[in-house]
């Protein structure tokens, strides 16, 4: 990074809700640079410094990511009076500017920020017109002065400005008082550099603060790797050696944290965070109170041949018997199985009762599947909750939101392995418990993202009843995507390119070799192999995100080849990720409050894992404009842009709930955590009409043979069979 000093010379643009600003500086090299990023408060012929890193606009040549800046008062009459004079005071113009230089001279700031009183000796300036003027001024320079302190440790201008929001003209007092504050207010904030703030600013390595700080840290650490809480013995042993910290400090912040409501112990041994131990204990309360329920439909025969073509196995009959017998239950079972079939009977059934049903799903193209699938129109469970205004980085705000109740006599909700303990506690919250429920999901892959491991859990305690489908139906048995992906959950070798099959190896052994195979593949082989499929119907899925084979990588090297640089295709980079009109794009964090339009409707809201494309950009204003796959538009700016990721490659875990015509999976041997035999079936089962495996069938043979699942730290299991 780079760092330029000087003076103001022009604002391009300013945006008054983002502080997005664009502006010219004179440096003292007598050299003009256009600078652009987060830039509060600025105006021409200020002296600011700012610290960032060069780009080249494809059409405005060199400038400046801003990522930190500061701001210099005037020094000299001349200087204070024509930065008063500018207008960043409200009621203070060029005529009262220089009537307060002419009073007070050099020590103009001073007056204005500290005796705001000796203002009403200036003509025209009441008591209350100098407090305001004072007010302002004073919220300015705290602002900069925040942006300032924390900046000195790499916190960037936007969390700057979320800390000031929270404590006002106090915040850098607040902040020093407790560095660890904002850990809990800002995101993308390492513990490391806030605990280097403390000790720079006083704090004891065994201070209660830091070491109550420290357990949450881990605990979080704990929770984004799936689990709901960390033995007491693991969560010591970890912050010994991570923060040099003594045990009887750790015993003293786990009693002040507990005693504060902030974590919770249950068992003696197990250490929660309350938020996720609240949520695992409502889940369980809910669920044994629903099944203690009677269900109200009375289905005594089911015809295995109903209306719309519907045929049910034995199977299928006894699993909807189950369902029917209970009022909560789960279906689970693997790809080919018929699982939408019964849950297109169940609905058929339900028509007979006149019930409401309502269906819903994880994500949006889980939600659009279902949807096509049943012929009933399903909600993700975020819009059904209608969730709004929250940060999903936020526990305690997701686990505390209020949701809507569901108007419902049944609930069917799919891809349940995907739903973590906050989102199933909120659903839950939603339904009544004379509501009848229905799990439909594959147990076999991935557990979700967050925090927990529900639909194992659910399943594993058998106190709700449930149905395992295992039988292939002959349709499905057609498709050696099916037939492989259960060859692969009994410890089989997947069986590849065969006379008319639907399953490709292409062998490949170098980083280097697979990433031009693939290349080659999406760009040739597959269109003209398969003419009836578009380049949004290829979707790249990856074992992981960084690295040589990671998503970030090949979206780098797939944008280069399907959607290349060219002088009259905008483009912008934002959060060193390049997009251009044209691009296949994701959101990758729900954003409840982003606005959007369709040709029928307009609202809020996009969430994680929605994909679309760009069909305009705005280079001066940085302003992207998608079309989602359901038909909504969005404009994004450049703070929401950095909720956007290219999505011509994604990770597996990203692809869960959708679906593709043809899916291409780069093999290859990596760490034993990503080489799983779940990974490796979660992917190949997102593809629908063909499957292209690039690497070699040694990497294959040993994810089959890898069992090594993570197992997570969740009670979920023992507070249902509590008595």
């Amino acid at each position: 990074m780079v760092t330029y000093k000087g003076e103001v010379t022009e604002i391009i643009y300013k945006n008054e809700v983002s502080y997005y600003t664009i502006l010219n500086i004179l440096t003292e090299d007598e050299e003009y640079i256009t600078a652009v990023g987060f830039m509060p408060y600025v105006q021409v012929g200020e002296e600011i410094a700012v610290t960032g890193n060069i780009v080249k606009h494809p059409d405005y040549g060199e400038q400046l990511k801003v990522e930190m800046f500061e701001k210099f008062m005037p020094k000299g009459v001349n200087a204070i009076e024509k930065y008063l004079a500018s207008g960043i005071l409200k009621g203070v113009g060029p005529a009262t500017a220089k009537r307060i230089v002419s009073r007070f001279g050099e020590d103009s700031i001073n007056v204005i920020r500290n005796l705001p009183e000796k203002l009403t000796e200036v003509k025209g300036i009441h008591f209350d017109k100098a407090m305001a003027i004072s007010n302002t001024l004073n919220e300015q320079w705290d602002l900069w002065q925040l942006a300032s302190f924390v900046g000195n440790y790499g916190i960037g201008n936007k969390n700057a400005l979320k800390l000031y929001k929270e404590f006002g003209i106090d915040a850098v007092n607040m902040v020093k008082s407790n560095p660890y504050i904002v850990l809990e207010l800002c995101n993308g904030v390492e513990f490391k550099t806030i605990d280097k703030m403390a000790i720079d600013v006083g704090y004891d390595l065994n201070s209660d603060t830091r070491a109550a700080a420290g357990i949450k840290y881990a605990l979080g650490v704990a929770s984004s790797e799936g689990h709901t809480y960390l033995p007491k013995d693991v969560l010591t042993e970890y912050l010994i050696s991570f923060l040099n910290i003594d045990e009887d400090a750790i015993t003293s912040g786990i009693t002040r944290l507990a005693m504060d409501n902030k974590i919770t112990i249950y068992n003696e041994n197990k250490i929660y965070l309350s938020s996720l131990y609240n949520a695992e204990k409502n889940i369980a309360i809910k669920l044994n109170n629903m099944s203690q329920m009677k269900n109200k439909y009375d289905v005594d025969t089911i015809d295995a041949n109903l209306e719309n073509g519907i045929t049910l196995s034995e199977e299928q009959i006894d699993c909807i018997k189950e369902v029917f017998n209970n009022q909560v239950s789960i279906i689970t079972g693997g790809p080919g199985t018929g699982k939408t079939t019964i849950v297109k009977a169940i609905i058929k059934i339900l028509d007979g009762f006149d019930a409401k049903v309502v269906l819903c799903a994880p994500t949006g193209r889980a939600a659009k599947r279902l949807t096509e699938a049943s012929g009933v129109e399903a909600k993700t469970i975020h819009r059904l909750l209608e969730i709004k205004h929250i940060d999903d980085d936020d526990r305690n705000a997701i686990a505390d939101i209020s949701v809507s109740p569901i108007e419902a006599d049944v609930v069917i909700v799919d891809e349940v392995s995907m739903i973590d303990i906050l989102l199933m506690n909120n659903l839950l919250k939603a339904i009544s418990k004379s509501t009848m429920l229905i799990l439909v999901g594959d147990a076999d892959q991935l557990p979700s993202v967050g925090p927990g491991n529900v639909l194992r859990d659910l399943i594993n305690s058998k106190k709700i009843a449930s149905c395992a489908l295992t039988k292939i139906f002959r349709q499905a048995e057609q498709s050696m995507i099916v037939v492989n992906a259960h060859s692969i959950n009994e410890g089989e070798m997947p069986r590849f390119n065969e006379e008319n099959t639907d399953s490709f190896l292409v062998n490949a052994t170098t980083y280097e070799d697979i990433t031009n195979k693939l290349l080659t593949l999406c760009t040739e082989r597959l269109p003209q192999f398969k003419k009836d499929i578009t380049q949004d119907e290829i979707q790249v899925i990856t074992p992981m995100r960084k690295g040589n084979l990671g998503a970030n990588n090949l979206n780098k090297e797939l944008q280069k080849v399907l959607n290349p640089y060219a002088h009259n295709k905008p483009q912008i980079t934002i959060g060193g990720k390049t997009f251009r009109v044209f691009d296949r794009v994701m959101q990758i964090k729900n954003n409840y409050d982003i606005g959007w339009v369709s040709e029928l409707e307009e609202g809020v809201g996009i969430f994680n894992g929605d994909m679309g494309r760009i069909t305009d950009i705005d280079e001066d204003f940085e302003i992207i404009r998608v079309v989602f796959d359901d038909g909504k538009e969005v404009d994004y700016d450049s703070v929401q842009a950095e909720e956007l990721d290219l999505a011509y490659a994604t990770t597996v875990h990203k692809s869960q709930g959708s679906e593709f015509k043809v899916v291409v999976i780069p093999v290859f041997m990596g760490g034993q955590r990503l080489m799983t035999r779940n990974l490796l079936y979660t992917a190949m089962t997102r593809a629908r009409e063909m499957l292209v495996f690039v690497g070699n069938i040694s990497s294959i043979e040993y994810m089959v043979r890898n069992l090594n699942k993570k197992e997570r730290y969740s009670s979920l299991g023992d507070m249902l069979n509590e008595p």
